[in-house]
């Protein structure tokens, strides 16, 4: 709750102003099959950027605001919370992960191309649990905009769904 003085007595009032939160989980996909299942881990002390989209609604354009930052807990988590409904996605800038990993890209631990049925990632927005949602921009990876309301999220105001799998690439012996 937030504590405004303007109920023209003095006395403060106390206003609840609610809040819209995304976030979720950074892991080692150990399989590089783009979803957090069996023994994969979370991957903690990776920095991630929460943006705005700005007016335009696309991410990477000079109406851009970075509007925070964190690093992801030792179980791989992160969270931000906004009062504004509107257009937002979120970066690993680099740093925090680990030498050699890039995006899951679904296709095993032998994939070297970067392509795949996770990479580029698609459906972001889709409010699936437990699935990669990042694309590789060079060091950074990145998730597609995703548009946050009040109400219309998977958990009310809460959108905990969007994730990024992290992998070593491997060469086949």
């Amino acid at each position: 709750p937030l504590t405004d003085e303007d109920d023209h007595d003095g006395a403060a009032v106390t206003v609840d102003i609610p809040t819209l939160t995304l976030g979720n989980l950074v892991f080692h996909d150990l399989n590089n099959d783009g979803i957090f299942n069996n023994s994969d881990t979370g991957i903690g002390g990776v920095q991630v950027d929460f943006y705005s989209a700005g007016t335009d609604q696309v991410k990477g354009t000079g109406d851009d605001l970075l509007i925070a930052n964190q690093q992801t807990t030792i179980a791989g988590i992160y969270s931000f919370t906004t009062t504004t409904a509107g257009y937002y996605y979120v970066v690993l800038n680099g740093s925090g992960i680990p030498a050699n990993y890039v995006s899951s890209t679904g296709d095993g631990i032998y994939d070297m191309d970067g392509a795949g049925p996770y990479e580029p990632a698609t459906g972001t927005d889709n409010n699936v649990d437990n699935t990669d949602d990042g694309t590789q921009m060079g060091a950074s990876i990145m998730s597609e905009v995703i548009q946050l309301a009040f109400g219309t999220e998977p958990n009310g105001n809460a959108n905990y769904t969007v994730d990024f799998g992290l992998y070593e690439p491997q060469v086949q012996p």
